[in-house]
């Protein structure tokens, strides 16, 4: 079904192209966005986007007499945001505007609203390197994909470097960072401005049945995904296969207090894993919304007992108020500071969305390997 919507929307794009040169859309003026769009045949067109509610079905575009059709949103806040066109029922991207963003295997169509919030979010002068790297991990029983960020310099120095092993959130890939969480510009910023130490990036695919990011469309690993052992299988692994690949190929600075490990989400419950069966390895962590569901509460003690003798430098957890795992962050809360694990809690507005994800890298990276 995707399939066929995206060829769906592609042909569409190739159709208006003729009018995509004269159409400006997104146009932005301030927090007022213009979106256009010409369809003369189309009977009803609607944008939905990120800055709406969930359940909001779209603002309504007005046609002109020549086709066009065009409307204004207020846009409060400063962000990454994606958007759809709905022509007749059907989603569609915005044939006048290239920037598109991939998430959970559906196209949006983006843009950029100015502010503190995004201030971080274009290219910075000095650039680092985002590659795909493959690796052999015996422990899912497969070759596979992860991306790698290297700081500006990296190729033509000799100097070692601190890592940050940043998983993705459930239903995702490990492309997601870099394309929906802005990773490279957000870090490349940061590291420019001297507000953190330049470091490698290690973003994995967290999803033992894939090789990599669906849009491959590589054949499935051979991976019960019901079985008991399903959910350990990729933190087994990062420990395995990942850390010492990583090791082996990239300069790195191989100590705990250089090896950091966060992620949202899912990616947020398999960092607690890892952590909490080897706190020797890391020093650094983040967790982004993801807490205790009821059996973790009644194994805590026993789950969190290696990590609370180790020598944390850094436990960062967050969560927006408005997320459906708030309730289970407020008890990982508890928890950290029942079993007397020093930790910072930051509790924010926003979703379980990608907007508040790249607002927390934001703020952990800084507060890394210092």
């Amino acid at each position: 079904m995707h399939k066929f919507i995206f060829i769906f929307l592609l042909g569409l794009c190739f159709s208006w192209q003729a009018y995509a040169q004269k159409i400006q859309s997104p146009e932005i003026n301030g927090k007022k966005v213009t979106f256009r769009i010409q369809a003369p045949l189309a009977n009803q067109i609607l944008v939905k986007g990120s800055w709406q509610a969930t359940d909001d079905k779209g603002t309504t575009l007005i046609k002109n007499t020549d086709g066009l059709w065009s409307a204004t949103a207020d846009i409060a806040d400063a962000d990454l945001h994606t958007y759809q066109f709905i022509v007749d029922g059907v989603p569609a991207l915005d044939p006048n505007n290239l920037f598109l963003i991939e998430d959970r295997q559906v196209y949006y169509s983006a843009f950029i609203l100015e502010g503190e919030n995004t201030k971080n979010f274009q290219g910075a002068q000095k650039r680092g390197n985002l590659e795909q790297v493959w690796y052999d991990s015996p422990t899912i029983g497969s070759e596979r994909r992860l991306n790698v960020y290297t700081p500006y310099g990296y190729e033509n120095s000799t100097e070692r470097y601190p890592v940050l092993y940043l998983l993705h959130p459930g239903g995702r890939d490990e492309e997601s960072w870099g394309i929906s969480g802005r990773l490279a510009q957000i870090l490349d910023n940061l590291i420019e401005k001297g507000l953190a130490k330049p470091m490698i990036v290690v973003m994995p695919n967290i999803n033992p049945e894939q090789k990599a990011s669906p849009k491959l469309f590589l054949p499935a690993n051979n991976v019960d995904t019901k079985s008991p052992e399903y959910g350990n299988l990729f933190p087994k692994s990062v420990v395995a296969d990942i850390i010492p690949f990583v090791e082996k190929r990239y300069r790195v600075i191989a100590e705990p207090t250089s090896r950091a490990i966060a992620g949202p989400s899912r990616g947020g419950r398999y960092t607690m894993m890892v952590t909490n069966e080897h706190p020797e390895l890391f020093q650094y962590i983040g967790v982004f919304s993801m807490g205790l569901r009821d059996d973790d509460l009644k194994n805590a003690e026993q789950n969190f007992a290696k990590i609370k003798t180790s020598p944390l430098k850094l436990y960062w957890i967050g969560c927006g108020t408005e997320d459906h795992l708030f309730e289970s962050v407020n008890e990982l809360d508890k928890a950290l500071t029942r079993f007397g694990i020093k930790h910072t809690y930051a509790v924010t507005s926003g979703a379980h969305t990608w907007s508040v994800w790249r607002d927390y890298i934001n703020t952990f990276l800084p507060l890394l390997f210092k």
